[in-house]
């Protein structure tokens, strides 16, 4: 219980009043109305500890405590002694983490003693807290560090803080709390803000989408924020000489001196450069349309890439990629905005990366692949954060591709019960399925002479047909759901027929490279002792671990579910195997927690066949059960039977 709440408390235990008016105890701690109902929330959660305790709140009229003179005696004394541990939590609640993050990225002197008693933690749990802080903004580059008679500390550049501070939500994601920052400032200054963002949005027709207008705003409130508090940032002189010459740069300049004004602050040039360079990083939402006009060098570059990465794609892939234009399109648009982030080293944080890399294992392994050999096209290598929004670009192109070549399937009706309990039938399996092409409703005498003559898929009847070698499905001339999902699972079945009779992963795998239960002490020890393994049988070539290593570091193969895929390049492989090591303890696998890795040693296989081995295994990631059976087994035969 922090100390704010200890005084309400206090308050309502020896006021002589029937009531008090929130709006009363807001005034006094000089706070909103919203802060102290959530304080009043968790008084009344300590209060559990107090059989007679009960918190009365009567809207119009305000709050009382009413319990009992032995609770009451006990309480009293509880609060005015050094031994109030009951009101101590064992944690931190996410928002305030998000808090603690947040004072510790901009205030000075913060001990994890002086955190400890306002937030009524005790130190050790305290400091089990900051351990979280500390892991989170190491993603963020900076160092969270403890220094005797100082406190705590924070080291890390001036541009990463102020990322670190825009990205507070990550911390305690909830889409019904208004973001963090917004907490910071006064409504007022807020709107200033957005007011001269959207001004120059609007009288420039910048297409941005709302994630990055959001994002531009955020950053106007940070900067305002630190550099009231004394910290400035610096440009590189290369960055200076790029962003200076540009238009997006004395627009900038005029938002500056419009908030200089407002906010009674001085911006450096570097400042405005740097807030430039967040424009010119924002995504764009669509080119098409716009009279917003794009950089024409960087427009060029991002058509060369895109038509590069496509070409290449669509043969790793087997997809014709460079023939869909909406995808053309949407990653010009895309790059543009890339080629800038890349430029001015601008990070893009994407929420969704683990679950992309776990959906779409394939697509984003062949983008990363292909990527690593465009490095003169591109100026640095892209971040999986980036990685995985192209992914996204890709996979829904193949969506498109696939439903454009999509086969509908020729079904043929037959009911015995004449012509209109056939149009019935006809009608009800139309509206439920869109993929079928109903060619003839028949009588049972009609069907063979029909067949003779045209191609059908399946043939949904009422009774059974002899001597007919097509599928036959056979329903109530109701169609009850019982019958739906018959159809339901026929159809699926045609969809996803798998014309191999041997599953990939048994051709691949091998006994005597099956691991259970290895202890690493990190992934990259991992993969070189198994890559050394592989050399020395003479599977693989000497660099072959080198080259896994490599693409380890360019994003971690971790796609969820505990699972890890790592993998080096096809060329230096002489025999096609999996190596499926299980690990004695979870490995911090990038981001990720893993127990089940699945080294991959494939040569240029048929791409169809590789992507239906990532689809296997990202469907082994989304089956947590069956993963802890898998690294659950001590023997390897009863693995490989689970495997298969």
């Amino acid at each position: 219980m922090r100390v704010r709440q200890q005084e309400i408390l206090k308050e309502l235990l020896f006021t002589e009043k029937d009531t008090l008016l929130i709006h009363h105890f807001a005034t006094e701690f000089n706070c909103s109305e919203k802060t102290i109902r959530n304080d009043l929330q968790e008084i009344e959660n300590d209060l559990k500890n107090f059989k007679s305790a009960n918190l009365i709140r009567k809207p119009g009229v305000g709050i009382s405590l009413q319990i009992s003179k032995e609770d009451k005696k006990r309480l009293i004394a509880l609060l005015y002694s050094n031994q109030s541990n009951y009101l101590e939590k064992l944690e931190l609640t996410g928002a305030e983490i998000q808090e603690v993050t947040y004072r510790l990225l901009m205030e000075r002197n913060l001990t994890v003693r002086s955190l400890s008693q306002h937030y009524f933690v005790s130190t050790p749990n305290m400091r089990r807290e900051l351990e979280k802080i500390r892991n989170w903004l190491t993603t963020k580059n900076i160092k969270l560090k403890t220094k005797q008679r100082v406190g705590l500390m924070i080291e890390g550049m001036e541009q990463d803080i102020r990322m670190a501070l825009i990205s507070l939500d990550e911390i305690f994601p909830k889409s019904d709390r208004k973001p963090f920052l917004f907490q910071t400032m006064h409504s007022y200054e807020i709107s200033r803000i957005e007011s001269s963002v959207y001004k120059l949005l609007n009288e420039q027709r910048i297409p941005i989408t709302d994630e990055s207008i959001i994002h531009l705003i955020f950053y106007v409130m940070v900067m305002i924020k630190r550099i009231k508090t004394g910290h400035t940032l610096e440009i590189k002189e290369q960055q200076r000489a790029l962003i200076q010459g540009k238009r997006e740069f004395s627009w900038m300049k005029e938002i500056g001196q419009q908030l200089e004004h407002e906010f009674q602050l001085t911006f450096s040039q570097d400042e405005i450069i740097y807030l430039t360079m967040q424009l010119l990083g924002a995504k764009l939402s669509d080119k098409h349309g716009a009279f917003y006009s794009y950089d024409i060098e960087t427009e060029k570059q991002a058509e060369r890439i895109t038509d590069i990465l496509s070409k290449r794609l669509s043969i790793l892939a087997l997809m014709p990629f460079n023939q869909d234009a909406r995808l053309k399109e949407g990653l010009h648009t895309h790059f543009y905005s890339v080629l800038h982030r890349l430029k001015y080293d601008l990070p893009l944080k994407n929420p969704l990366v683990s679950d992309i890399k776990q959906m779409y294992p394939f697509m984003f392994d062949a983008i990363i692949t292909t990527l690593a050999e465009m490095k003169e096209e591109l100026p640095s290598a892209l971040p999986e954060d980036e990685v995985a929004f192209l992914t996204l670009h890709y996979q829904a192109a193949v969506e498109r591709i696939r439903s454009k070549n999509k086969k509908m399937k020729r079904v043929a009706i037959v009911c015995h019960m004449g012509v209109g309990v056939s149009e019935i039938l006809r009608s009800k399996l139309q509206g439920l399925f869109q993929d079928i092409e109903i060619i003839a409703t028949l009588s049972q005498n009609d069907l063979k002479k029909y067949l003779k003559h045209k191609q059908v898929d399946f043939i949904i009847t009422t009774m059974w047909t002899k001597d007919i070698t097509i599928p036959q499905i056979i329903v109530s001339p109701l169609l009850t759901d019982e019958d739906k999902q018959k159809l339901r699972v026929a159809f699926s079945k045609k969809d996803s027929v798998n014309h191999e009779t041997v599953p990939i992963l048994k051709q691949l795998m091998d006994e005597k490279y099956i691991f259970i239960h290895g202890q690493f002490e990190h992934r990259f020890t991992l993969i070189e002792k198994i890559a050394d393994r592989l050399h020395h049988d003479g599977i693989v070539e000497r660099d072959y671990g080198h080259q896994a290593l490599l693409r380890e570091r360019a994003a971690a193969t971790a796609i969820g579910g505990g699972i890890a895929i790592p993998h080096g390049s096809p060329g230096l492989v002489k025999e096609s195997k999996i190596v499926v090591a299980t690990l004695d303890k979870p490995m911090m696998w990038g981001t990720e927690m893993v127990t089940l890795v699945f080294f991959l040693v494939l040569k240029h296989e048929n791409s169809d066949k590789r992507r239906r081995l990532f689809h296997q295994l990202s469907r082994l990631a989304g089956n947590p059960e069956m993963v802890a059976k898998i690294t659950a087994q001590t023997d390897r035969e009863q693995l490989i039977e689970l495997l298969i």
